[in-house]
């Protein structure tokens, strides 16, 4: 908890410095004199609060430090305003006990009312209390009232999601469908605790749970990156579930997995073009060209035997360099491959130890050879 720490007072800094800047620039005039209208209006409690915040300290970690000044302040905009809560915030802070800073807090965040200092207020005393769920909580307040701070409060979330403790609080938090969750989902830990927690969080939270599949696709992409791949499977599956794509034996190059699609070669001197019906590829290799034509992630089906497949490409003497292989997906360990000198044939995958496989076409010219181009029909699972 103390890196998660470090990392939340850290970030209350940046957070505090923009919105420091933005404030200034937006009510430049408001700022000019705060004490002439503190001084000129008896129920001035809002040029009162700007003193409070202006004259209130921030620490080399990125703490509020409430002094003299702006104790004083808080104090005299509660006696024209009892719904201050910036200046209450200070006296909060100010309180010599986290038991006495907990009850004035919490008592202040039943309010309608709430200022970005309020806020802060809230987060670091969750942090320095080591209250996850507390900070937690104020996190997703912050993300609410202030979504342009998104980027920078993603910090002290990843942090405090690297721990298993806080699991319970964020799917308690996750599960109000906060418009921040796509970030949340699609932001980068940088630990494999951290991705291994975002991938518990999003399998608890069901297949319906509404996930863009950008921030989905981006947390698989990471996972199979660090070679997670039980997690970024499972989340793969919750996915097929909520969109009812069967596994089907025939592979017809279209998407029906958005997360594992097909991915073809498609430059004008190597392309491997789906035709509108999709039901086989137009191939095409220049000479001096080579390189994948087609690869695709997929889960073997249930008693699959081998993989049939037929093509019409020509010259055949030319096809020596063009073959289909089937590799273990964790392991890279390849399963079968051939030739397609053949225009048709079978590859054997009884022995496929493994659920998850890389299947990839691949074709080769050389400079002196003859351009290759026709037809590569649909594969299929018997």
């Amino acid at each position: 908890m103390r890196r998660a720490s470090r990392i939340g007072t850290s970030i209350i800094c940046t957070i505090l410095a923009a919105g420091a800047c933005s404030q200034a620039l937006s009510n430049v005039i408001a700022y000019q004199q705060p004490f002439v209208a503190a001084t000129l209006s008896p129920f001035a409690g809002s040029p009162l609060e700007k003193l409070v915040r202006t004259s209130a300290e921030i620490n080399d970690q990125g703490a509020v430090i409430p002094n003299r000044a702006s104790v004083e302040f808080a104090k005299q905009a509660r006696l024209r305003d009892p719904l201050a809560t910036e200046a209450a915030a200070i006296l909060a802070l100010s309180q010599p006990t986290s038991r006495a800073r907990n009850e004035v807090i919490s008592s202040l965040l039943e309010l309608s009312r709430r200022g970005r200092f309020l806020s802060f207020a809230a987060l670091q005393n969750s942090v320095e209390t080591e209250n996850m769920p507390g900070g937690i909580l104020a996190l997703d307040r912050m993300l609410r009232l202030y979504p342009g701070y998104s980027k920078q409060l993603m910090a002290p979330l990843m942090a405090y999601v690297e721990q298993d403790e806080a699991l319970p609080a964020f799917e308690k938090v996750l599960s109000t469908r906060p418009e921040w969750r796509n970030a949340f989902f699609s932001a980068s830990s940088g630990s494999e605790a951290g991705l291994h927690n975002l991938a518990v969080l999003r399998l608890s939270l069901g297949p319906d749970y509404p996930l863009s599949d950008a921030s989905q696709n981006q947390l698989i992409a990471k996972l199979i990156a660090k070679g997670m791949w039980d997690e970024a499977l499972s989340i793969r599956d919750v996915n097929i579930k909520r969109m009812g794509v069967d596994e089907n034996p025939t592979l017809a190059w279209i998407n029906e997995d958005p997360i594992f699609d097909w991915v073809f070669a498609d430059k004008r001197q190597i392309f491997a073009r789906p035709n509108p019906e999709r039901d086989y590829l137009r191939i095409k290799v220049q000479p001096g060209q080579g390189g994948i034509l087609a690869a695709k992630l997929l889960k073997l089906p249930r008693g699959a035997r081998s993989l049939k497949y037929s093509h019409e490409l020509q010259p055949s003497h030319d096809l020596r360099n063009f073959s289909l292989s089937l590799a273990c997906a964790k392991s890279e360990k390849l399963i079968a491959t051939t030739s397609l000198v053949r225009k048709e044939g079978q590859l054997n995958i009884s022995q496929a130890q493994c659920e998850w496989v890389y299947i990839t076409l691949v074709g080769r010219v050389f400079s002196t050879g003859l351009e290759v181009e026709g037809r590569f029909h649909q594969l299929q699972f018997l």
